[in-house]
């Protein structure tokens, strides 16, 4: 199957399943991390990009930087973040079947690993 079919294929699907959260609430641990965190809550863009090399934080900088990013855009408005988080696994489900491609043409004789590999990520 061609690559931009899948990859379409792909989007519908996931978009399908997991429309419904689009306007769910924040829970779990979105409440601390997004809601009550002011060092995301950024309100220019000097304060957004300057938040790449912000020295706070020491782990989870690309999230932090999306969350920043969605601040920034939409506020507190958790249709953005939800959007975002989907577009973000369909790009790594996506990812993962071209990684699997690569696997499979370059060693035909591993398949049983190339299976495993697939149905971990599912």
């Amino acid at each position: 199957m061609a690559l931009h079919v899948r990859f379409f294929i792909l989007a519908v699907v996931v978009l399908f399943l997991y429309s419904h959260i689009l306007h769910a609430p924040f829970v779990f641990d979105d409440l601390p991390t997004i809601t009550y965190k002011k060092l995301i809550q950024t309100k220019t863009l000097s304060e957004l990009f300057g938040f790449v090399f912000n020295a706070h934080i020491d782990s989870r900088k690309v999230t932090y930087f999306t969350f920043a990013l969605n601040y920034y855009f939409s506020g507190l408005d958790v249709f953005g973040y939800h959007l975002t988080n989907i577009i973000i696994h369909i790009l790594n489900t996506e990812t993962v079947g071209l990684e699997k491609e690569i696997i499979d043409r370059q060693n035909s004789s591993k398949r049983f690993y190339n299976y495993f590999l697939e149905i971990r990520y599912l």
